[in-house]
C-alpha cells in the first residue's frame, strides 16, 4: 500500500439500487477531491470521508471521516467560514450536539479536526474515534462546495427520503385491485401526482417558514413588544423570507408527517398505487423547487 493520502469525499447520499451502484462526477478540477452518490436506508447524508491509495492506483475509502445531516454540515460550512483559526489556537465549536470543530492551526497553514458526537445512555456525550483533520486548501474546497452539494441534497431529500417514505406508506394500505384496469400511460396521471406532493410540500415549506420568520426575528428575540410594524419579520418581503429560510425550513420538514398525509388523501386514486415506483425517477425536482418559490412569493 502506498502511503496514505486524505481525499475528500463528498457524498451526498441517493438511493441508487444498491450501496456499490453509484455515481460519481467531478466536483473540483483538483483529482484529489470528488462527489459520490450511494444509498442509505431511507437517510440522506454528506460525507467527508479519507482515502488510501492501493498500489493499483485506485482510491479505496477508510473508517476516518465524518457522516453529516444535511443540516449539520450546512452549519459546518457557516463555522469553518468564521472559525478565528489564527486569533484564537484553542478554539472549538460545536454544531447542533452532533459535531465538534477543533482549531489545530500550526503558524500559517489552517488546520481543523471535525470529529462527532455521540450520546450516551446517561446523556452525556462523549467523541467518536473517527476523525478528518483538514488543511488548507482542503477547507477552502470544502467551503466553495456548498452549491453544487446543496443541489444534490435537497433533489435527494425529495427522491429518496421522502421517496422511500410514501412508498412504505403506500403498503400500509391494502392493494384492492379496483384500479388493475386503468390506462396507467395517461400523462395526466402523473401530472396529477406531482401536482399534489407540491401543495403537500408547499404547506409544510410554508409553514416552517413563517416559524422561522418568527424566532429568528432579533426584534421578537430581545422582546420588543411595541411598534410590532418595525420588527424584521414584519418588514421582509416574501422573497427575501423565501431566500433566507428556505434551506432551513426545508431541512426542518418532517418527512413522515408528509408522507403520512399525502398518502393517506391520495391512496384512493388510481395514479399512486401505479405510479410508485416512476414517480421519483422521472420527477423533475428543480422545477418543483421552482414552483413552490413561485407559490410562496406570489
Amino acid at each position: 500500500m502506498s502511503r496514505y493520502k486524505p481525499k475528500l469525499d463528498h457524498c451526498s447520499m441517493v438511493w441508487s439500487g444498491s450501496l456499490e451502484n453509484g455515481v460519481t462526477t467531478q466536483l473540483f478540477s483538483s483529482s484529489s477531491q470528488h462527489l459520490k452518490f450511494r444509498g442509505v436506508p431511507k437517510e440522506t447524508r454528506v460525507h467527508i470521508r479519507f482515502y488510501t491509495t492501493e498500489d493499483d492506483g485506485i482510491l479505496y475509502p477508510t473508517k476516518e471521516g465524518v457522516s453529516l445531516k444535511p443540516e449539520v454540515w450546512s452549519s459546518l460550512l457557516t463555522i469553518l467560514r468564521n472559525l478565528p483559526a489564527r486569533e484564537d489556537p484553542d478554539a472549538v465549536s460545536v454544531i447542533k450536539k452532533n459535531v465538534c470543530i477543533f482549531n489545530n492551526t500550526v503558524d500559517s497553514e489552517k488546520c481543523v479536526t471535525i470529529q462527532r458526537l455521540f450520546q450516551r445512555k446517561d446523556n452525556g456525550y462523549k467523541l467518536v474515534p473517527e476523525r478528518v483533520l483538514l488543511k488548507g486548501d482542503q477547507i477552502t474546497r470544502l467551503r466553495t462546495s456548498y452549491s453544487h452539494i446543496f443541489k444534490h441534497v435537497k433533489t435527494s431529500l425529495l427522491t429518496y427520503t421522502l421517496g422511500e417514505r410514501i412508498s412504505n406508506e403506500i403498503k400500509k394500505y391494502p392493494d384492492s385491485g379496483r384500479w388493475d384496469g386503468w390506462d396507467v400511460d395517461t400523462p395526466q396521471g402523473f401530472d396529477e401526482v406531482t401536482n399534489a406532493l407540491c401543495k403537500f410540500l408547499f404547506a409544510f415549506l410554508s409553514d416552517n417558514i413563517t416559524i422561522l420568520t418568527k424566532t429568528e426575528c432579533i426584534d421578537c428575540k430581545n422582546g420588543f413588544v411595541f411598534n410590532v410594524e418595525i420588527h424584521e419579520c414584519v418588514n421582509m418581503s416574501k422573497q427575501q423570507k423565501f431566500v433566507a429560510y428556505f434551506e432551513q425550513a426545508f431541512y426542518s420538514i418532517d418527512w413522515d408527517a408528509l408522507a403520512s398525509k399525502f398518502v393517506k388523501l391520495n391512496i384512493n386514486k388510481p395514479y399512486l398505487r401505479w405510479l410508485e415506483e416512476d414517480l421519483f425517477t422521472e420527477l423533475d425536482t428543480e422545477k418543483m423547487f421552482i414552483k413552490m418559490e413561485e407559490m410562496f412569493v406570489n
